[in-house]
């Protein structure tokens, strides 16, 4: 039987934190983090982890045809009709294709009605980054209804934050002419799959009746913040990924990871998803402000960069908002 979990201690201190400005000089602000969810945290994140490794939740091995999507769209030299070959095969990737070929994004004079005229219409490169997300977009999704609704924000974000990623980590990949930029976007898309299995473990104990804490979306976050780096890798190499991809998730949330060259799409996508997270959290994050400082210096960018990569991040934001069908936000106050 799982040890019991201890009652936190009942307070609402504000802890003291450092402002992203004062990081990186970027005039962004946020309230402190209640000293409440912090140690909600602390407490839930090793609980989670436990049951975790109990088997309290497993994914399911990826399907055949989204293995071979996969490893398509990591082969620099796919061609089109291979690439169309291995789509035809799942009739929802082709459903979707279609689809996102026809939105606001991409729509064009005439409509697409079949993968050739998508690939045509999208080009080689995106077709197989739609391909891929919607080929894995199941791992990001709760299992259930009722899972989904204890939490909606929170499984929202998780796919909008890793498909916004990916584009984000290949687009800074090619512009800074460093790695691959299709591993990159794998490597994005994939750098918080965890998340996904402790949402799954996280949500429904919190509303057990015997559970004496309850998380707000914050606490939530900063639970998947500590532990989701421990339980994605393991899962991505249940799924053979790469292993560039894999190591990319098991440095995500390392607050002292070195600066050499071997590291440097780690730090791509730690500091894409970064500048994504912090536009999300209503809270000041300071180890997450940290590890967004450490990848700017690791990357050598200056940091009057920063408001301009920042405004990229949340073009493409907006851009995988219209593919998956959901709204254009507004933008919190960043000064």
């Amino acid at each position: 039987m799982a040890a019991p979990i201890p009652t936190p201690p009942a307070t609402d201190d504000l802890t003291g934190s450092e402002t992203l400005a004062k990081l990186t000089g970027w005039p962004i602000t946020r309230p402190p983090l209640l000293q409440s969810s912090a140690i909600a945290a602390s407490i839930l994140g090793p609980v989670v982890l436990e049951r975790y490794r109990a088997g309290a939740m497993r994914m399911q091995a990826l399907p055949q045809g989204a293995q071979e999507i996969l490893s398509a769209a990591t082969n620099p030299n796919i061609d089109v009709v291979p690439f169309i070959v291995v789509v035809q095969r799942d009739q929802a990737v082709v459903g979707e294709l279609t689809r996102i070929a026809n939105s606001a994004v991409y729509r064009g004079f005439d409509p697409v009605t079949s993968v050739r005229d998508a690939v045509i219409r999208m080009g080689l490169e995106e077709s197989t980054r739609i391909a891929s997300m919607v080929a894995s977009r199941s791992l990001f999704q709760a299992r259930s209804q009722h899972l989904y609704a204890l939490a909606p924000p929170l499984w929202d974000e998780l796919s909008l934050h890793g498909l916004a990623t990916a584009y984000g980590a290949a687009w800074l990949t090619k512009r800074l002419k460093v790695n691959d930029p299709a591993v990159a976007f794998m490597a994005g898309l994939f750098h918080n799959i965890g998340r996904a299995v402790v949402l799954h473990i996280l949500l429904p104990l919190i509303h057990e009746p015997d559970v004496p804490i309850r998380a707000d979306e914050d606490t939530c976050r900063l639970v998947c913040d500590r532990i989701h780096h421990e339980v994605g890798s393991e899962q991505l190499l249940y799924f053979n990924m790469p292993p560039e991809v894999v190591s990319v998730c098991e440095h995500a949330s390392d607050l002292d990871l070195p600066g050499e060259r071997v590291f440097t799409l780690h730090h791509v996508v730690r500091l894409v998803s970064g500048l994504l997270a912090l536009e999300q959290r209503k809270s000041e994050q300071p180890e997450l402000q940290a590890i967004v400082a450490q990848s700017i210096t690791a990357l050598k960018l200056p940091k009057n960069i920063l408001p301009l990569l920042h405004q990229e991040m949340l073009s493409l934001a907006d851009k995988v908002r219209v593919v998956l069908n959901q709204p254009v936000q507004g933008r919190a106050p960043t000064a």
